[in-house]
């Protein structure tokens, strides 16, 4: 039996939510990832999501074009890939309630 990923794929010129207004689900091989890449030159702008070999900028082929910088993110879970802006993992949110909870009683006396 062959256990597949789903992620979500869309790719904009425009933002985000361009983006996430023709978003489709789609399956990734087991060994991929789900990856969600925005990528910046001066001229253009670009917001892709999508399945990744590599989670690496090599997936994503307008990052390799000359003057673009790009920003790639990965994840392992079924539509991860979903939300947006930059994924967090959730162990360091875990990691951060500790320290807000810390500051937090510092001045609440």
């Amino acid at each position: 039996m062959v256990i597949s990923r789903e992620c979500y794929q869309c790719i904009s010129t425009h933002s985000w939510g361009a983006c996430d207004d023709k978003r489709y689900r789609v399956r990734c091989l087991t060994s991929e990832s789900c990856l969600k890449a925005s990528g910046k030159s001066s001229l253009e702008e670009v917001y892709v999501k999508g399945c990744a070999k590599t989670c690496s900028t090599s997936d994503v082929p307008v990052c390799s074009e000359p003057g673009v910088k790009c920003e790639v993110d990965c994840c392992k879970t079924d539509y991860c890939n979903g939300a947006p802006g930059r994924m967090v993992s959730g162990l360091l949110l875990m990691a951060c309630v500790p320290i807000a909870t810390g500051v937090i009683s510092l001045f609440s006396y």
